[in-house]
């Protein structure tokens, strides 16, 4: 099967250097390490959020050039990017919760009838907790305000799908309904590079896991070298089969 994203020596400053990996449809392919190591950087520079970004990236075979987050909404691509800070980056807080729902569509391709429809379709299925959907997002829980950001681009019906740190500050029962809905997506084929500081989380949803360090992949993980403890010594630099106790 064809990968449906692909990097290939993606560089961006002094932050990321040499980064290349391939993702294929229904595969969740983490992305850890010690903060700052770089892999934040990882899923804002496929969505085109950044600028100065260099090497290839390629969408379901297609070359990502000229990359921005309205390039990224067409359906030849069908990208979508769940940032890290939902009060800040992911939502307008004083806008209602159905205003802010309609915010990725914007401009976007496909029928907004049914793009309403899988909005009010998602939100049941996360059971989102709210008074009315003309309060404004803002009175809703973090969690709550979580299902909303994932609403409103899942509604777009993506074929690659970008998250950094989604469970960061929610309540478990939340984690538990992100992870069954993730779990889903990567069922019905969407590729999902998932960026995360849960080392658990990573080890319970991903595939594979690269972990970043210095700005590079250090080490990619998967089946069974895919541990917490494996995934805590490429975080640190330590060479493969190398323990904290040997560093030190």
């Amino acid at each position: 099967m064809p990968p449906r994203l692909r990097l290939a020596d993606v560089g961006f400053g002094q932050e990321l250097s040499g980064v290349g990996f391939e993702v294929r449809p229904g595969e969740i392919y983490g992305l850890g390490g010690l903060d700052g190591q770089g892999q934040q950087r990882v899923p804002e520079a496929i969505f085109g959020t950044l600028s100065g970004v260099t090497g290839v990236i390629e969408i379901g075979g297609k070359s990502f050039g000229g990359r921005s987050p309205f390039r990224a909404k067409d359906p030849a691509f069908a990208v979508a990017f769940v940032p890290e800070d939902r009060k800040t980056e992911g939502m307008i807080q004083p806008l209602s919760i159905e205003d802010n729902m309609r915010l990725a569509g914007l401009g976007a391709a496909g029928d907004p009838t049914a793009r309403e429809r899988r909005y009010h379709d998602l939100l049941a299925r996360l059971e989102l907790v709210y008074g009315r959907l003309s309060d404004p997002v803002s009175s809703l829980s973090g969690g709550n305000q979580q299902k909303v950001l994932l609403a409103k681009w899942l509604a777009l019906q993506p074929r690659c799908l970008l998250l950094l740190d989604p469970t960061r500050g929610i309540d478990v029962k939340t984690k538990a309904q992100i992870y069954r809905l993730l779990h889903d997506l990567a069922l019905e084929g969407v590729a999902i590079v998932l960026q995360s500081t849960d080392y658990e989380e990573l080890v319970h949803l991903c595939d594979r896991v690269a972990v970043f360090y210095g700005g590079r992949i250090a080490r990619e993980l998967s089946g069974a070298s895919l541990t917490p403890e494996n995934l805590i010594s490429a975080a640190m630099g330590l060479a493969e089969g190398e323990t904290l106790g040997d560093a030190a």
